[in-house]
C-alpha cells in the first residue's frame, strides 16, 4: 500500500508542477525568458521527488524513525499518555497526529515527510525565479542544495527525521510576516512550536519591524501556542508538559558547544575535574540569544539574515544540538540567499560565510551516517567533542556575516522580494 501511497503523491507533485490550474500554487506565472529554466527545473523536481520516495521506502526505519514508530503505538492503543516515563516522546501535541497515517502504513508519515520537503524547495526555487537578480543562478544553487545535496536527503529520506514539518511552517511565517500578514505568520509559528518546541527562538525575531516591534504577531503566537497546549491538556492531561522537563535532563550533544565543554579537550578541565557546564545551557541560549536580538533591533537587520543569526544561535547554545534540528537552519539560510541578492558584489561576505556554513553541515552529516553505517563505535567516540567547537566557530562566523550584510535601499531586508513573488501557499 505505501507504493500507492508514494504514487498518490508524486501525481499532486507532477500537477503541483504541471497543470495549468495549480502552476500557480507551484512555481507560479513566470516571466517569458525565464520558461525555458524553468522547464528543466520542474523535471528535476519531479524526478529527484519520485527518486528519494523511493529511496525513503527502501530504506525503511532508522534511528529516530523507530521510536517515532512506538510513539505513534502509544498513541493509537489509547492506554497511556502519549508522554511519560514509558514513552521517548519530546515533541509537541501536533506530532501526535502523525499517528493517523501511521495508522494507514507505517512508512506514510515518512513519505509526508518527503513531500513537505519537495514542497518547500519548490517555493524556494519559485522565490528565486521570481527575483530580478540572476535569477537562474539563484534557482540552479537552491535546487542543487535542496534536491541533490546529501545533508537533506540524508536527514529526510534515509532517517525520516520529521524536523523538516516544523521547518517548513517557520518557512511560510518568515514569509508571511515580510508580506505583514501577521495573523497568519503566527499562526504558521505557532504550528511549528507545537510539532516541536526549539522554533519559538524565532519569534522575538520575526517581531522586528526596524527598530519597532510587531506585538500584534507575538500576542496571536502565544494565543495559538496557549489554545493548542489547553486543547492537549484537555485530551492528555499533566502528561502534556512532560516533554519541557525531558528536555531539561538530557545531556549535550553532537553540535552543541556544550558536548565539547564536557569532553576531555575541554579548558574547564584546568579547574574541575569532570568537566560539565550542561546546566548553563539555558542561561546561555537565552543570553547569547537574547544579545543576538538586540544587535539585530539596533542595527536594524533585515529580517531574513536576522532570523539566521538568531536560530543559529540558539542551536549553538542549545545543549541537545542534534543535526535534525540545523533542517531549519538550512530552509532559513537558502530562503536569505534568494530573497537577500548575496551574490551582489557587496554581499560576497555573506554569501561565503553561507556556502561554509552549508558545506560544514554537509560534510558533518556524511561522516555521521558513514560511521553509523560501518559501526565505527571507537571512531565515534573519539571524534565526538570537536564538532560542538567547530561549530561554534561556523556559527559565528554565520552570524557576524547576517548581521553585517548590507541593507537593501529600502531597509526593509527582502520584504520588498517577498511581496513582489506572492505568496508562498
Amino acid at each position: 500500500m505505501i507504493y500507492l501511497f508514494a504514487a498518490i503523491l508524486m501525481v499532486l507533485i507532477a500537477a503541483l508542477l504541471w497543470v495549468p490550474v495549480f502552476a500557480s500554487v507551484g512555481m507560479g506565472r513566470l516571466p517569458a525568458e525565464m520558461r525555458r529554466q524553468t522547464v528543466w527545473l520542474k523535471w528535476l523536481v519531479l524526478l529527484a521527488a519520485g527518486f528519494w520516495m523511493v529511496y525513503a521506502i527502501l530504506t525503511g526505519s532508522r534511528l529516530d524513525y523507530d521510536a517515532y514508530q512506538l510513539q505513534w503505538q502509544i498513541i493509537l492503543d489509547a492506554q497511556a499518555p502519549p508522554w511519560g516515563e514509558h514513552s521517548s516522546n519530546a515533541y509537541g501535541p501536533l506530532y501526535n497526529l502523525l499517528a493517523l497515517p501511521y495508522r494507514i502504513d507505517p512508512f506514510l508519515p515518512k513519505l509526508l515527510m518527503v513531500f513537505a520537503w519537495m514542497w518547500a524547495a519548490l517555493c524556494l526555487i519559485r522565490l528565486a525565479l521570481k527575483r530580478a537578480d540572476r535569477p537562474a543562478i539563484h534557482a540552479w544553487l537552491t535546487a542543487a542544495f535542496m534536491l541533490l545535496g546529501p545533508a537533506l536527503a540524508l536527514l529526510i529520506a534515509h532517517y525520516g527525521y520529521f524536523d523538516i514539518l516544523p521547518a517548513g511552517l517557520c518557512l511560510v511565517a518568515l514569509h508571511l510576516r515580510l508580506q505583514k500578514r501577521d495573523t497568519l505568520s503566527a499562526a504558521a509559528l505557532a504550528g511549528a512550536v507545537l510539532l516541536k518546541y526549539y522554533p519559538i527562538a524565532l519569534l522575538p525575531f520575526l517581531m522586528l519591524d526596524r527598530r519597532r516591534l510587531r506585538i500584534r504577531l507575538g500576542v496571536w503566537c502565544v494565543v495559538f501556542v496557549g489554545l493548542g497546549m489547553l486543547a492537549s491538556g484537555w485530551v492528555w492531561g499533566e502528561s502534556t508538559l512532560h516533554p519541557l522537563t525531558f528536555a531539561g535532563e538530557r545531556p549535550s550533544k553532537w553540535l552543541s558547544i556544550f558536548r565539547f565543554l564536557r569532553g576531555p579537550y575541554s579548558p574547564l578541565s584546568l579547574w574541575m575535574e569532570n568537566p560539565d557546564a550542561d546546566h548553563l545551557s539555558l542561561p546561555a541560549l537565552v543570553l547569547f540569544t537574547g544579545a543576538t536580538w538586540l544587535v539585530c533591533w539596533w542595527r536594524r537587520v533585515p529580517l531574513a539574515p536576522a532570523c539566521v543569526a538568531g536560530i543559529a544561535v540558539a542551536l549553538q547554545f542549545y545543549k541537545v544540538g542534534h543535526i535534525q534540528f540545523q533542517i531549519l537552519l538550512m530552509l532559513l539560510i537558502l530562503y536569505w540567499l534568494v530573497t537577500g541578492g548575496l551574490l551582489s558584489r557587496e554581499n560576497r561576505p555573506a554569501l561565503v560565510a553561507v556556502i561554509a556554513y552549508l558545506l560544514w553541515l554537509t560534510v558533518f552529516v556524511c561522516v555521521y551516517v558513514v560511521l553509523r553505517r560501518v559501526s565505527r563505535e571507537d571512531v565515534f567516540i573519539s571524534i565526538r567533542d570537536y564538532p560542538g567547537l567547530i561549530g561554534l566557530i561556523m556559527t559565528l562566523w554565520l552570524a557576524v556575516a547576517a548581521i553585517k550584510s548590507p541593507k537593501p535601499p529600502d531597509h526593509e531586508g527582502a520584504a520588498g522580494v517577498a511581496q513582489n513573488a506572492g505568496p508562498v501557499v
